[in-house]
């Protein structure tokens, strides 16, 4: 059903949706990043 709204739209409707899709998408990738790239350097840091 998402696919087949998405596939209606304008162009510019397709662009937004893609930009909504990136921006919705950053604040748990960035998120995530922050989690493993603590618990990677801690776990360096506990291993000297």
């Amino acid at each position: 059903m998402c696919q087949s709204a998405a596939a209606a739209q304008s162009e510019l409707g397709i662009q937004a949706l893609n930009r909504a899709i990136i921006f919705l998408l950053a604040p748990p990738v960035g998120i995530m990043s922050t989690i493993l790239i603590y618990a990677f350097r801690r776990s360096a840091s506990q291993k000297n």
